[in-house]
């Protein structure tokens, strides 16, 4: 869908194929995103102002996305699938694998990749660098776990900051906090709102921009019909 806050959302291409939810903005008003199902699931390069389909990705059609992101230029997609991360130009091409892992995020000037692994321990982040070299474990100075999404794929702000998922073990929700990449540290956000935040990002400006599901639930009662009666 596409609109503006306050205002009404509409379908971003007219097409009766399954779209989505996977998506990435590029630019000159143009959206990457998946479409189709099964054997017939691939890449789309939709256009916003002309609400169409303009280009089909055909080096990785068939393949199951998880996450989906682009690079600041838009001239290249990196997605993650079958445990793995890899890239592909946004014009089409072979895709080539980067790195082990379940999510990414990107540098947004154009340097490293920030990499989420799920291991039976817990939720690991690694840095790795599009220039080629050795991964790097991101350090975490915090005790606080991360959360089952901790990264989204713009979570990266041009200086360094990285917005992560966490778990507080104070509170019931997944929350967020700001991870610095130099030094580890780990500040939370806090936050007027109860129920759990899942992928985030910055926004251009500066803002933080998240998906969140709130909780709640009802007690009820029920009486046999024979102890309604006699009542």
């Amino acid at each position: 869908m596409i609109g503006k806050p306050g205002g009404n959302f509409f379908p971003l291409v007219e097409t009766a194929e399954e779209t989505g939810p996977l998506a990435a903005l590029l630019p000159n008003n143009q959206v990457a995103l998946v479409a189709g199902t099964g054997s017939d699931e691939t890449i789309v390069i939709a256009s916003v102002r002309e609400g169409r389909i303009i280009r089909r990705l055909q080096g990785v059609k068939g393949e199951h996305l998880t996450r989906l992101t682009a690079s600041a230029d838009g001239k290249t997609l990196f997605y993650t699938a079958a445990g793995s991360v890899w890239a592909v130009p946004s014009t089409d091409g072979k895709p080539r694998k980067i790195h082990t892992g379940d999510r990414v995020a990107v540098d947004p000037n154009g340097e490293y990749l920030i990499v989420n692994l799920d291991e039976p321990t817990g939720e690991r982040l690694v840095r790795v660098p599009l220039s080629g070299g050795e991964a790097r474990d991101v350090r975490v100075q915090s005790d606080i776990p991360l959360s089952l999404l901790p990264v989204g794929g713009k979570g990266i702000r041009k200086d360094g900051r990285i917005l992560v998922g966490i778990y507080p073990r104070d509170y019931w929700f997944f929350s967020l906090a700001v991870l610095d990449g130099s030094d580890g540290s780990l500040t939370r956000i806090p936050l007027n709102y109860s129920g759990d935040i899942f992928l985030s990002g910055w926004a251009s400006d500066g803002r933080v921009l998240a998906t969140a599901q709130t909780l709640s639930a009802r007690v009820w009662r029920f009486r046999p019909i024979g102890e309604q009666l006699r009542n």
